[in-house]
């Protein structure tokens, strides 16, 4: 519920003059000596002053001013600025002020939940205990999948196959490589490729060990995926959406073949762990949601960082 109060935060314009926690709305041109700079111009450009979003002295010389000002506001670039030819320059920028807002939260709960499309607070604590319990049950899942990972690739060593592994990290660098271009990055240096393909070298090995367990499993169990496992599937996934849209979502996942196939696999892979633990010797070990999200965000990190 904090974090709904706090998501729903809103601004409003407002006739006074900015402050600290306050958004503007601006247009500005920004000069190196006096030629304008390309990227340095922009219009109805929203910002909060305090979020340290801009270069540094850029948002505290806006403090004071009010809607319809021109400011002159004087900036240095970092030396280490992401824009080499901009790296420890001086700037000027003329910023004029169209909008001032103030910052307002929902007063009370039940506030929240009429702003949300609940009926009343009681409905909203419902709701969201309904999807915490969702979250829940994923980060459940997820750890007890990585614990049985582990298990049956240490009980069973697997070699893939060079040919196979070598194809499928070529293919997982050259999704990386169409990803970093749509998102106007440059072209992987060599240098870049080769700690990428190291790196995709030892997921892509753990990844194709742990598929063909679970392949002989599925074979072993004659494990199977039914229309009605898909649909009992798609009907929890849509309990992520908001209700009016949760048939259109469904009726969307069906009608697109990869979509199914994923979920597909992914109620397969819930069969073949249900399965390992039916027939394994299981500790549980029980914590709560927000110790066990810590546990995943610092795994994630670390991946991250790996990558």
């Amino acid at each position: 519920i904090d974090r709904l109060m706090q998501s729903q935060f809103r601004y409003q314009p407002a006739e006074k003059a900015v402050e600290e926690g306050d958004k503007v709305c601006m247009d500005y041109t920004g000069y190196i000596g006096d030629e304008p700079f390309d990227g340095g111009n922009a219009e109805n450009a929203e910002l909060v002053i305090g979020s340290g979003s801009y270069i540094p002295g850029f948002e505290a010389q806006l403090i004071g001013a009010k809607a319809g000002d021109n400011i002159k506001v004087e900036v240095q670039f970092p030396a280490n600025y992401h824009v080499e030819a901009l790296a420890g320059q001086a700037a000027c920028f003329n910023v004029v002020l169209k909008t001032v807002m103030k910052g307002t939260a929902c007063d009370a709960v039940d506030d929240l939940a009429s702003l949300l499309g609940f009926a009343d607070e009681a409905a909203l604590r419902a709701d969201s205990k309904d999807r915490l319990g969702l979250e829940a049950n994923k980060a459940t899942l997820e750890k007890t999948r990585d614990s049985i990972e582990k298990a049956l690739l240490q009980a069973n060593p697997i070699s893939v196959p060079d040919r196979i592994l070598q194809e499928h990290v070529a293919e997982a660098v050259k999704h990386y490589e169409k990803r970093r271009m749509e998102e106007g990055g440059a072209a992987l240096s060599d240098e870049e490729q080769a700690r990428f393909v190291e790196h995709a070298t030892a997921v892509e090995n753990i990844k194709l060990q742990i598929s063909m367990v679970f392949q002989a499993i599925r074979t072993e169990a004659d494990l199977t995926v039914s229309d009605d496992d898909i649909l009992t599937e798609l009907n929890t996934m849509a309990k992520e959406h908001p209700k009016e849209q949760r048939d259109a979502y469904i009726d969307w996942m069906q009608s697109n073949k990869e979509n199914k196939e994923r979920v597909e696999s992914a109620v397969l892979e819930r069969k073949c762990v249900a399965y390992v633990l039916a027939h394994s010797k299981v500790t549980t070990v029980v914590k709560t949601i927000t110790e066990l999200q810590k546990e995943l965000d610092v795994e994630t990190s670390e991946a991250a960082a790996q990558a």
